[in-house]
């Protein structure tokens, strides 16, 4: 792989951050010509030909074309962004991982793809142990075959929709839905995407605006309103229900809880979302996930109540 010198990486790490760069912007701030500034950009593409990414000159400035995870596979060996990549933002990459990944994994593939050591992965692994335990997760580890969790699919969901928040305030989520589907997706990378491809990958832009459209269609038979904050939480929880049902990964509810489910209003509101779901997507949703839906809802009916305060008493707090 050829070497690029300071201006070339000056580019590039411009783009890979997601900064707004144009060809005139460029050869103005290194006082060089245009057709310099296209030599360097084909000596980047030679550099970065083999992560199968390359830099585009677009209507809108310079971009990284290629897929999120390529782009993040790229960015991973530029050495200015591995010192800025945390201890924490890996242990959450490889949390999640573990938690998506049925199969062992060993901790050879994690220090190769961090570029960190065997014995940093493995000091990172005590930690991840220790929240996988407070989360009824169970963390194995076998020589020779590689590490992995094991625990019930309830469990795995409530585990990755912690992590979820645990690194994204409801504003952030909030901030990841509103933005336009096709404005983030043909304009290159953006920190979106790093949310997406390393740390959990449901936050799906296409999947969001069906679920939207569902829950708006859905909103007018209900008889109580859903706060916001609720409101987004329940969208999180479909658009991860719907990919671990991508992967087949389902919920198990006991027969009794099951039955007891289905004689509540929750449930008929649920099999009316999971029916608009169904029609939208073209995913069937077992009786379970419904129920679990359900169980969903009778939480946000509880919140949302317990929200409805009085008027008058709303507006004597205003005015103090």
């Amino acid at each position: 792989m050829i070497n690029l010198n300071s201006r070339q990486m000056d580019l590039l790490n411009k783009l890979i951050a997601n900064q707004k760069v144009s060809i005139d912007e460029f050869s103005k701030e290194y006082f060089i010509t245009k057709r310099t500034v296209y030599r360097e950009i084909a000596k980047i593409n030679k550099y970065i030909e083999d992560f199968n990414v390359k830099v585009t000159n677009t209507p809108k400035g310079l971009i990284l074309e290629g897929t999120y995870e390529n782009i993040i596979n790229l960015k991973l060996t530029l050495p200015c962004f591995k010192s800025i990549m945390k201890a924490k933002n890996i242990k959450n990459a490889i949390l999640i991982e573990l938690l998506q990944t049925k199969e062992p994994i060993k901790i050879q593939y994690f220090a190769s793809k961090f570029n960190v050591s065997n014995t940093t992965v493995s000091n990172y692994l005590n930690d991840i142990k220790k929240w996988f335990e407070s989360k009824d997760i169970n963390f194995i580890s076998k020589p020779g075959v590689g590490i992995y969790v094991k625990t019930n699919e309830k469990n795995i969901r409530h585990a990755i929709i912690d992590l979820l928040y645990k690194n994204y305030n409801t504003d952030d989520l909030i901030g990841f839905m509103q933005k336009n589907y096709n404005e983030s997706h043909n304009y290159g990378y953006s920190s979106v995407d790093e949310l997406n491809i390393r740390l959990l990958n449901i936050i799906d832009y296409k999947t969001i605006s069906i679920i939207e459209k569902v829950l708006i269609r859905v909103k007018i038979t209900m008889n109580y309103q859903i706060e916001d904050r609720l409101y987004i939480e329940l969208i999180v929880h479909l658009a991860l229900a719907i990919k671990r049902l991508e992967k087949n990964q389902k919920i198990d509810i006991d027969e009794i809880t099951l039955e007891k489910l289905k004689n509540s209003e929750e449930y008929n509101l649920s099999q009316n979302i999971a029916n608009c779901i169904e029609e939208e997507i073209g995913i069937k949703m077992p009786d379970e996930e419904i129920a679990y839906i359900a169980v969903h809802l009778q939480g946000l009916r509880g919140g949302s109540e317990s929200l409805n305060l009085n008027g008058d008493y709303l507006n004597s707090i205003v005015k103090k």
